[in-house]
């Protein structure tokens, strides 16, 4: 119900892979939480289709680095 999800993004602003998206299919509900590599929770979002521009939750560029990330999906069908 989710879409291939890119393992890397560049968020430099060259119209090249700016944005980390996540979209889906036949979901009702989903939420998605970014991390660094320590744990600290840099941007959350809540909705059915994610764009993540590079920005945490102060609207500040994060720094180059590896992030991982938490999906929480409902489906339609429960």
């Amino acid at each position: 119900s989710l879409s291939d999800i890119a393992s890397s993004f560049t968020p430099n602003d060259d119209g090249d892979r700016d944005y980390f998206i996540i979209n889906s299919e036949n979901i009702k509900n989903m939420n998605a939480t970014i991390l660094e590599g320590n744990g600290t929770i840099v941007y959350s979002y809540k909705g059915v289709e994610i764009k993540w521009d590079g920005r945490n939750k102060k609207g500040e560029k994060v720094k180059e680095g590896t992030y991982y990330y938490i999906i929480d999906a409902e489906g339609i069908d429960g």
